[in-house]
């Protein structure tokens, strides 16, 4: 996430909001630290759910795995890039024309076992995940922008 935040940030000159729970902590700190010369808000652990809402409802795309936030997202409108791994997006994907799912075709994927993976996926980022590109969730986010700046007849980061 942080690499893709950066080459987004660069290449648009974006701002990121990082958002997650309290219980996020850790893994929002890494990707903070890892965005430390890129403008960043981090809201992790500050808002409620109807703040978030709101707050998602502000962004001109946002970028996430298969979460609640990305059906809120899609709810308000907002693109949304939406990683999937062992979950199936055919289930569980955002209810949105405005999104792009990303995900690795695997002969075990979608296996649906996201609480508890087989013996092969623990401990590590499985490859359903770690398959897909950097450059391949920025073309995706890219896309989403250009889309929704052409629809609005203005640029958008």
């Amino acid at each position: 996430f942080a690499e893709t935040a950066r080459a987004v940030a660069h290449t648009r000159g974006a701002t990121i909001v990082l958002t997650g729970s309290a219980g996020d902590r850790a893994i929002v700190d890494a990707v903070a630290r890892a965005l430390r010369d890129v403008p960043t808000i981090d809201l992790s652990g500050q808002v409620d759910l109807v703040t978030l809402a709101a707050l998602l409802a502000e962004l001109d795309v946002l970028i996430t795995g298969d979460t609640g936030p990305m059906h809120l997202a899609a709810a308000v409108g907002t693109p949304v890039v939406a990683l999937f791994g062992p979950s199936n997006p055919m289930r569980y994907g955002p209810l949105t024309r405005t999104q792009r799912v990303l995900r690795v075709d695997l002969p075990c994927s979608p296996c649906g076992q996201v609480r508890l993976p087989p013996e092969r996926c623990r401990g590590h980022v499985p490859d359903c995940l770690d398959g897909i590109s950097v450059e391949r969730v920025v073309a995706a986010a890219l896309e989403l922008l250009d889309l929704r700046a052409a629809a609005s007849g203005k640029a958008l980061v």
